[in-house]
């Protein structure tokens, strides 16, 4: 039997190297159980890919994937009352993406209340996962550094996001939440000073910031949602974490994937909420305004050192503010919250009273920003921060528009994003609006004064607001006109030119007027556009079908449907690599890449006591590569600053691919691969036996190395 177009693959639908259009009709739910508690579920799905994906994030400048160092994630939030739901999906993904969407509604509306206009999916922004799942032709050619959609890796995402929701939405259950915020100071600094205080100016001359640690939004908000259990008492079910940050704390010259930030944060919220409840949470992380607003990092020579202390330091706010919650869980309104939901797109492509220019990038985004800059082009105009094009005529103003009218010749308008979707929700005391943007601080709080005025006015001002980036596809950044006027990289990469806050600034007042005065909201996907007046006018979306032509190319080697299991393993070996860090390294040979399975535990260390007996080292965070204290990908000999090149050499590894199985066996049917545990000897005896275990696929056991010491093994 056929099987029908919900079920397809892109890879079925969109040949290799073609550009065929695709169309995908906006769904809804089924309906709702009305409903007055809160019914909340949650699941979470390990999304990380297999070696060979273009990072998406850094451009040109962005590595391929080798191995990973922490594990991807799409997690999925689920929430209803009074007849009304919403699914919030947090993905360790750059951004959202119109195209996943459109498919994880297909593919879930009719067996669940959620649809397109009620599945938001948002991106943790992570710069060190795969691209090539935009909905834009525009940012699936440069956000990676290699271009094209990939239909093998869409399709992947789609049937674990998918996978996700439905697991969120059949567990279900009565539940409660409660919302608080905390400071944290000195995680963030401002990236492009110069253009915050210009903007600070132009609100308040005399309360420009001065010092990078001050010109950030430094409020952590956290949502907790907690199953009810019999009359009185709750379990921990989600924790959502939001603040702005941009996560790039691991450098571009890293090529492994990982979440960044985020990876530390959500495991290490877990782990603490659990070692207090005996129940862990699923933890998400949804970006604030985050565009100007850098980690705090100290030293990105070693690689991972800033995202682990960073997230570890936000961790321990989110778990001291989920602590804080517990009193307001005890409220009536916890279990009964309002919900309301209102979801539009709009048309940033036609002439309007926007007055936006025609889509462009600038010279400043080739430079890079602050924390990874381009060499050489970084300190010349106009490609240099701070570098303004002179007289600021014409509809991008300050922006020197790269290659001029010649842009089009290789960005045409048609690849550009176009359709912006936007998302308002308003759960109890808390509005959420939500953006395609990177959101900066300025423009994030003019956004949020704007919420807050409209809902005021409607006599239902939010106690707490949230302005969220990058939710439901990627269009560059957002900036203000005073930080868009000095053309730092959030400028440069404004594509729609110095009005573009105020058009969003009007969406935000109108989805906050009409949302304020009705009860519910609207349950279909509305579209928005301004009529000769300049007001904004809402509609149910008449032209709800989108069409996708996207250049396919695929990078994904494969998902894997056998038995897996490793067929040898070297006896590791303890030093320190180049950077100083104490390694334990070992060689292993499996599957091919496109044969192994990527997102399930592959690999862990155990530890043997005084009785024999091997047991797992600190599972889940410093011991196996479910934490952040391990990496594990292919063999390379550029790997050889913390892999010995005696093991390199006796295993026949030259290079990528070129390898021998330990038995003599031809290489083609094998993969090599390496482990790496970063480790500190002082929290291990030295004279206890360890060893790597690499772990079998859908067939029980595993492979064990030869045991070693610390002491035996000298570091």
């Amino acid at each position: 039997m056929a099987k029908g177009v919900a079920q397809m693959g892109l890879r079925e639908i969109f040949p290799i190297g073609t550009r065929p259009g695709i169309s995908i009709d906006a769904y809804e739910g089924a309906r709702g159980e009305r409903c007055n508690e809160l019914l909340a579920g949650a699941a979470q799905a390990d999304i990380t890919p297999p070696p060979g994906l273009p990072k998406a994030g850094h451009s040109a400048n962005a590595k391929t994937g080798t191995g990973v160092r922490t594990r991807l994630y799409v997690r999925c939030t689920y929430l209803s009352s009074g007849g009304r739901s919403v699914a919030l999906v947090h993905a360790d993904l750059l951004s959202g993406s119109s195209l996943l969407t459109y498919r994880v509604a297909q593919r879930v509306a009719s067996q669940t209340d959620i649809g397109t206009a009620n599945l938001i999916i948002a991106g943790c922004h992570t710069h060190a996962s795969g691209g090539g799942f935009f909905g834009t032709e525009f940012y699936n050619r440069f956000a990676a550094n290699k271009a094209g959609l990939d239909p093998v890796w869409v399709d992947f995402l789609v049937d674990r996001i998918s996978d996700t929701v439905l697991q969120a939405y059949e567990s279900r259950a009565p539940s409660r939440l409660a919302v608080g915020q905390i400071d944290v100071v000195g995680l963030t600094r401002n990236r492009s000073l110069a253009a915050h205080q210009c903007e600070a100016a132009a609100l308040r001359p005399d309360a420009a910031p001065t010092d990078v640690f001050g010109a950030v939004d430094p409020r952590m908000t956290v949502i907790r949602i907690d199953r009810s259990v019999g009359s009185s008492c709750t379990e921990p079910l989600s924790c959502l974490v939001s603040f702005g940050v941009h996560p790039t704390s691991v450098s571009m010259a890293s090529d492994d994937y990982n979440a960044d930030i985020w990876g530390p944060l959500t495991a290490a919220t877990r782990r603490g909420i659990a070692s207090r409840t005996g129940t862990a949470p699923v933890v998400g992380c949804l970006l604030g305004t985050h565009a100007d607003a850098a980690p705090n990092i100290n030293n990105q020579r070693v690689p991972h050192a800033d995202a682990i202390r960073l997230g570890l330091r936000a961790a321990d706010a989110a778990i001291e503010c989920w602590d804080s919650l517990e009193a307001d869980l005890g409220r009536p309104e916890a279990a009964k919250p309002s919900l309301q939901l209102m979801s539009a797109v709009v048309d940033f492509s036609t002439p309007s009273s926007f007055g936006l220019a025609s889509p462009a990038i600038g010279a400043s985004l080739l430079a890079g920003a602050y924390e990874n800059a381009t060499p050489v082009l970084s300190q010349v105009p106009p490609f240099k921060a701070n570098s303004p094009k002179p007289g600021a005529r014409g509809p991008h103003g300050a922006k020197w528009v790269l290659g001029g009218r010649f842009q089009r010749v290789i960005a045409p308008r048609r690849d550009f994003p176009s359709t912006m979707p936007f998302h308002m929700l308003r759960i109890g005391e808390l509005a959420i609006f939500t953006t395609p943007f990177e959101v900066t601080v300025g423009a994030g709080a003019r956004i949020e004064t704007a919420l807050r005025k409209t809902m005021s006015s409607a006599g239902a001002g939010p106690k707490f607001a949230l302005v969220l980036s990058l939710v439901g596809e990627y269009a560059g950044y957002l900036t203000t006109p005073a930080e868009y006027s000095r053309q730092f990289y959030e400028g440069g990469h404004t594509l729609y030119g110095p009005n573009s806050l105020g058009a969003v600034v009007k969406i935000v007042k109108a989805m906050a007027k009409a949302l304020s005065g009705s009860q519910d909201g609207p349950t279909e996907l509305l579209s928005m556009a301004p009529n000769a007046a300049g007001r904004l006018i809402a509609r149910p979306d008449q032209t709800s079908l989108r069409t996708w032509r996207l250049t396919t190319r695929r990078f994904h080697p494969g998902t894997s449907m056998g038995p897996e299991v490793a067929y040898g393993i070297t006896r590791p070996h303890v030093g320190r690599n180049v950077r100083g860090e104490v390694v334990m390294s070992a060689l292993w040979w499996g599957p091919t890449p496109g044969s192994l399975t990527w997102n399930r535990p592959i690999v862990r260390v155990e530890r043997q006591d005084r009785s024999g007996r091997w047991s797992p080292v600190d599972p889940g965070v410093g011991g196996d590569d479910q934490g952040w204290s391990m990496w594990v990908g292919e063999a390379t000999a550029r790997e050889n600053d913390d892999v010995t090149r005696a093991q390199l050499a006796a295993a026949g590894i030259t290079g990528r691919g070129s390898t021998a199985h330990p038995n003599g066996d031809s290489a083609d049917a094998y993969g090599a691969y390496a482990v790496r545990w970063f480790v500190d000897p002082s929290q291990h005896r030295a004279d206890q036996p360890h060893r790597m275990v690499v772990l079998n696929h859908r067939i029980p056991g595993g492979l064990a190395s030869a045991p070693i010491t610390f002491a035996g093994d000298g570091t």
